[in-house]
This record gives structure tokens, C-alpha cells and sequence, in this order.
């Protein structure tokens, strides 16, 4: 029995898809709802992982399943593949938010430097 049928579609899916959501939270292990979550995050940003993606997330990180897809998605929509973007995200490691807005206010810093060096030109 998928407890959540109805839940998935009211948000517009198929009940046919809904039933393959069941199948595989089962087959990976997860909650039903976790896996609906992580389906939905992957489809806002307008990207259907396969059944191999899915189990790749999984293996990763069971627990946060709807924030990694919706992560892995953002980046297939880039151009990496599935496996790239879980390879990118695994070596950033944790806190990888905090890591590049510090990375990019120093650029933005070392900018800032260099334009204010630059000499006038007097016409």
C-alpha cells in the first residue's frame, strides 16, 4: 500500500508515478514521504533522476535525500551527470555554503583592490 497517493497527487503527480516513488523508497530503504520530498526537489528545478541516480543519492545519504537531490539536480541542470555532481558535492564536504561565500567575498575583496589601484589617465 503507497501512503502517499493522495499526497502525490495533489502536488500533480500521476498515481502511476506515485506508485513507482513507493517502489523505489522500498527498494532504497527510505520513508515514502522522504523519497516524495526528494522527487519534488529534483523536479522544481525541471530534472527526472533515473532509478540508478536515485540509488547513488541513496548510498550517499539517506537522511537528507530531498536536500541532496535537490543539490544533484541543480547541477545536472548545469551539465554535469549524476555521478559528477554527487563526486562535486562529496569533496566540498560540509559546510561547502559557508566555504564558497567566503571564497567569493575575497574575490570580490581582491577586486575591490585591484580597481582601486588602477592608475587615472589624464587626458
Amino acid at each position: 500500500m503507497c501512503r502517499i497517493l493522495n499526497a502525490a497527487l495533489r502536488r500533480g503527480l500521476t498515481a502511476a508515478t506515485a506508485q513507482w516513488i513507493c517502489r523505489q523508497a522500498e527498494a532504497l530503504g527510505v520513508s515514502e514521504r522522504e523519497m516524495l520530498k526528494a522527487v519534488l526537489r529534483a523536479a522544481s528545478h525541471g530534472v527526472w533522476l533515473g532509478e540508478e541516480e536515485w540509488r547513488l543519492l541513496a548510498n550517499t545519504n539517506k537522511r537528507r535525500l530531498a536536500k541532496l537531490a535537490g543539490e544533484v539536480a541543480r547541477l545536472v541542470k548545469q551539465g554535469y551527470t549524476a555521478r559528477e555532481a554527487l563526486d562535486i558535492l562529496s569533496t566540498a564536504g560540509p559546510g561547502r555554503g559557508v566555504v564558497l561565500r567566503a571564497a567569493l567575498g575575497a574575490l570580490a575583496e581582491a577586486a575591490r583592490g585591484l580597481i582601486s589601484r588602477v592608475p587615472k589617465i589624464k587626458h
